[in-house]
């Protein structure tokens, strides 16, 4: 946890080399910790690493079959970088056979429905998800769906009271604006 947060607070103030760094230090001392593995991908997947956080998480799933942590953090990537859908689907099918209720997982299952076109089922998956467990991650793909049917307004009051809640959230303010008035 401390190589975490120290990470966490290194890349929040900008210094990702450093951020990168704790993450190596804390990965030598301690190899197989899952927690650490995993903030390790997200924080690759944040700075535009993708493929390295792929290639992490993808290591991870085949020391740890099975693990429907590991295998929504896979599926999720890959669909939130449009890469091998059908693999993402597989995954994340099989996370939720595990935790059916699971708010990150249903988000995911979700925004899978939302890259393949099926909107309406997207938005039932997001809104069950966000049931589970208020994420502005989830607000965000709502009002993405909410925007792809054509209710522009809906997907604004979406992102508008997320964004009410989360005042931080750099990329629900980064969506309203694009939206427009």
């Amino acid at each position: 946890d401390v190589y975490s947060a120290k990470a966490g607070l290194l890349e929040y103030r900008g210094d990702a080399r450093r951020a990168a760094q704790a993450y190596e230090e804390g990965l030598s001392r301690y190899p197989d910790l899952l927690e650490l593995r995993l903030n390790r991908a997200f924080y690759l997947e944040r700075t535009g690493k993708e493929d390295a956080a792929i290639r992490d998480l993808r290591a991870l799933l085949a020391e740890r079959p099975g693990d429907a942590h590991v295998q929504n953090a896979l599926g999720y990537t890959l669909v939130d970088h449009s890469k091998d859908l059908a693999e993402a689907r597989r995954l994340i099918t099989a996370a939720l056979a595990q935790s059916p209720d699971n708010a990150a997982t249903l988000d995911s299952m979700g925004w899978l429905l939302y890259k393949e076109g099926k909107y309406p089922e997207a938005l039932l998956d997001l809104k069950r998800a966000n049931e589970s467990g208020a994420d502005p991650e989830i607000d965000l793909h709502i009002g993405e769906v909410q925007w792809a049917m054509g209710d522009q307004k809906a997907a604004r009051e979406t992102w508008q009271g997320a964004l009410e809640k989360a005042p931080e959230n750099e990329k629900l303010r980064q969506r309203l604006e694009r939206a427009g008035p």
